[in-house]
């Protein structure tokens, strides 16, 4: 059973579950400190050239980077899939690709995996954050407890970001 998920537009809910919208995060480009492009502005070229990392989290068919380049006429090359965001940060600190996301997770590793992160060098839609929860916990005292202290956490750390700015009523 699942009692609360942080999911994005792009993640699966049942319908009959509660959502919560906790903010838009923009997508960023995260590459090592020793890349290449780490001191130099990311143009769509540059951007293009590099193979690229993917988190795959079991989610649909709706990409929106690929979405986006595809309107562009463009493909990136996928260099390294995986469904840890550690594990995509860590062979992204030994090579020379690059990783598209939204900064929540990578942010927090930036010193740990010698990061750096700049701008998507063409226009995207950013992620769109949810909180999600069954209709059996909706009016649980406790549960009610947990999902505000999540708002509150998640809302914190959404950094490149546009959010709700008043706590909602999540009764």
């Amino acid at each position: 059973m699942i009692d609360i998920a942080l999911g994005s537009q792009m993640t699966y809910v049942p319908e009959y579950f509660h959502q919560l919208y906790l903010g838009l995060e923009e997508m960023r480009c995260f590459m090592s400190a020793s890349h290449p492009l780490a001191d130099k502005e990311l143009d769509l070229e540059s951007f293009l050239h590099y193979p690229h990392v993917v988190v795959s989290l079991g989610g649909g068919p709706n990409m929106p980077l690929e979405n986006r380049l595809n309107e562009l006429g463009k493909t990136r090359k996928i260099g390294f899939r995986t469904p840890h965001y550690l594990n995509a940060l860590d062979v992204l600190s030994q090579s020379e690709m690059l990783f598209n996301t939204s900064p929540i997770v990578p942010e927090k590793f930036l010193q740990q995996f010698k990061l750096v992160n700049k701008a998507i060098p063409f226009q995207l839609s950013g992620t769109k954050y949810y909180l999600s929860w069954p209709p059996t916990l909706h009016k649980d005292p406790a549960h009610r407890w947990f999902r505000k202290l999540c708002v509150d956490v998640i809302k914190n750390n959404l950094n490149y970001h546009k959010h709700v700015t008043k706590s909602p009523n999540i009764l």
